[in-house]
């Protein structure tokens, strides 16, 4: 549950303060990576990166849903708003 807190934080202050991301060259950003990734306002990736996701299983209070979907519904926005994204990462 800490964790996931922790998570959404780093990913709302990614989000207010419009920072970038990048996944360095040969590295994998997976998990709660690719969450922090997919919130930056410029995104990135070098030759070599993979970017994983999956399904989380959570246990969570009615509240910290509600904050998780939020989020998660702007990291959504945020990435639907890029103009340089590629139809085929729309199409997975």
């Amino acid at each position: 549950m800490i964790i996931i807190i922790n998570l959404l934080t780093l990913i709302i202050i990614i989000i207010k303060n419009e920072l970038s991301t990048n996944v360095p060259e040969d590295t994998d950003c997976a998990s709660a990576c690719s969450l922090m990734f997919s919130a930056g306002k410029i995104r990135s990736m070098e030759t070599g990166s993979r970017l994983g996701f999956h399904l989380p299983f959570l246990d969570l209070d009615r509240d910290t849903v509600d904050e998780y979907c939020r989020v998660l519904q702007e990291i959504k926005n945020n990435i639907m708003n890029t103009k340089e994204l590629r139809q085929e990462f729309l199409d997975f």
